[in-house]
């Protein structure tokens, strides 16, 4: 979590302006701008609603802000009208300060999204660490950017003692970084990398201690910006002692062009400064010097022009930075040749997985045209063939889908790896002399923990058909006996327990075999829970009021997959 504080955009406005845009924009962000904002709604409705909110929301298609959930603390009356009443009459009591409203910003990662008694927990951590709690706050949970966040507006005036309170002496962010790192605690959300603080295990705060930011390239001084990490010549290095000398000694525009053509470069304006192109990376002119950049330029040369149509600017080979650096050429070589084989096997595995998923679906094809021709035509038992093929067929792509990504898995982890550095490169294939080399390529074992998917399948292959006539029942193998965990009723799927996540994979993967895409009909979690199934198996759902939150789930699992075990032989061997 990220906490902001948000300063007075307009401190030219009075308190009651300031009061009622604030309010209004927090609690009804949709109708910023009319008087009285949206009418209260009661936080019972909002609790009930919230997952509904996220779903419908997130899928508008508009870019309007979207407020999902709201409250309010230390108010008499319960509507938005009065609130901001009680607000502007406490806060004018005040003689110490002329706006003691203060506006805080809390953020999750991009996919966390709180529940109602998160929201509210996060509130009252957030009033205590500041030393607000009592205090009037209005507070709403925006879902209008990727990251869900929380708009938080406190009124610092004490409501007895009229005092206006400077939470931690001043240092009030000091403080809501404090807060943060207690709801992350408390709530079990992903610590921000380079968080202020960190609970420790006894409970108390600490403040974090964090290496030293790595300068940037143009931090650096001069001498340590001369060689990249592969140990080639800077692009900037060339502009700076090649580039700035080819600049100056111009004396037309269409001279520099000619110049810097002839030795792989080019100089092109870029708003209202210039950059020069070293092969294929840019580099800020001023950066060559400051006699390069194009003011400069523009007063010798007169206003800039740009090259001549047609200059061809010639090729450009990597230099290495010294010209003394031992075996550069050759590090050059094997570095390409590494990338170019980890390319070609990513190439050759998609490839190959492109080519079983075509054989498959052309198998199935071929099974669900027969079954269709089969002469005894679509009697009693239509639906139960039907069902049951399209169970076999589901169990037989879930098998698929599996084993491509633990193929995809173990390649990732195989070339995990980045080649080494020059330098590094070098120390390590140039041993001292009369020891022999140690080769750089790892022997490893990389181990699948209990349970995991690929060792228990938890989804329609956990399940077995049992037929009644036109209906078939699923039951778990497991238990056969038992109730059925889904039917097939032949134009539609009717599911026990819509929280059962084996259950509703199961019937999701039967219907997408049987009819491509499908709707889906139940309460706010069974909804969600749907939601989350058809991103993480690629599912097709036809809802048209879940697209939102389907997107937002399939961008919340887009990311590089951990090691798995390795297929041997050139296929796959579990």
């Amino acid at each position: 979590m990220v906490v902001k504080k948000v300063r007075n955009p307009r401190k030219s406005s009075s308190l009651k302006v300031r009061i009622h845009r604030l309010a209004d924009y927090i609690d009804a962000p949709e109708t910023h701008g009319e008087r009285g904002g949206a009418p209260a709604v009661a936080k019972a409705e909002r609790v009930a609603g919230l997952t509904d909110y996220f779903h419908q929301q997130t899928a508008a298609a508009d870019s309007r802000e979207k407020c999902v959930y709201s409250g309010a603390r230390g108010f008499i009356t319960t509507s938005l009208a009065g609130r901001k009443a009680e607000m502007l009459s406490l806060a004018r009591q005040s003689v110490h300060s002329k706006d003691p409203i203060s506006h805080y910003v809390l953020s999750w990662r991009l996919g966390e999204q709180p529940t109602p008694a998160q929201i509210e927990e996060a509130v009252d951590v957030f009033l205590d660490e500041l030393g607000l709690s009592g205090h009037q706050a209005i507070y709403g949970l925006h879902v209008d950017t990727d990251n869900v966040h929380l708009h938080v507006m406190i009124n610092r005036a004490h409501p007895q003692t009229l005092r206006v309170i400077d939470p931690n002496k001043g240092f009030d962010l000091e403080a809501a970084h404090r807060a943060i790192a207690r709801i992350e605690h408390a709530q079990g959300w992903r610590r921000e990398e380079r968080g202020r603080y960190r609970v420790q295990a006894d409970g108390q705060l600490q403040r974090a201690r964090h290496a030293a930011r790595e300068p940037a390239a143009h931090d650096l001084p001069a001498a340590r910006r001369g060689a990249h990490p592969t140990g080639a010549k800077s692009a900037e290095h060339i502009a700076r002692e090649e580039g700035a000398s080819l600049i100056r000694a111009a004396r037309s525009w269409v001279e520099l062009h000619e110049r810097l053509a002839g030795r792989g470069m080019r100089y092109a304006r870029k708003g209202s400064g210039a950059l020069v192109w070293v092969g294929e990376v840019a580099v800020k002119a001023s950066r060559a010097g400051q006699d390069c950049g194009l003011p400069a330029v523009e007063r010798r040369l007169g206003g800039y022009q740009p090259a001549p149509a047609g200059l061809a600017v010639a090729a450009r080979a990597p230099e290495p930075g010294r010209p003394d650096a031992p075996r550069w050429e050759e590090y050059r070589v094997e570095r390409a040749a590494y990338y170019g084989r980890k390319q070609a096997d990513r190439e050759a595995l998609r490839q190959r997985q492109d080519a079983e998923r075509q054989t498959l679906l052309a198998a199935h094809r071929q099974q669900r045209a027969t079954l269709l021709q089969d002469p005894r035509g679509r009697g009693t038992d239509w639906n139960a063939r039907r069902s049951i093929l399209a169970a076999r067929q589901a169990a037989e792509r879930a098998i698929l889908r599996e084993r491509e990504r633990w193929e995809r898995a173990w390649l990732s982890a195989r070339w995990r790896a980045r080649f080494p550095a020059y330098a590094d490169w070098l120390r390590e294939s140039t041993p001292p002399a009369g020891i022999a080399p140690v080769p750089r390529r790892r022997a490893r074992i990389v181990g699948i923990e209990a349970g995991a998917e690929g060792l228990a399948p938890h989804d329609i292959r956990a399940f077995v058909a049992i037929v009644y006539g036109r209906r078939v029942d699923y039951r778990h193998r497991e238990s056969a006996t038992g109730a059925p965990a889904f039917v097939d009723r032949g134009g539609e799927i009717a599911i026990a327990d819509g929280r059962d996540r084996p259950s509703v994979l199961a019937a999701l993967q039967l219907a997408a075999q049987k009819w491509g895409a499908f709707q889906v009909e139940g309460d706010a979690d069974y909804q969600a829970l749907c939601v989350r199934l058809a991103a993480e198996h690629g599912l097709r759902l036809g809802n048209p009021e879940l697209q939102g939150a389907l997107r937002q789930a399939r961008r919340a699992l887009a990311r590089p997959l951990g090691p798995a075990f390795q297929p041997g032989g050139g296929g796959w061997s579990p």
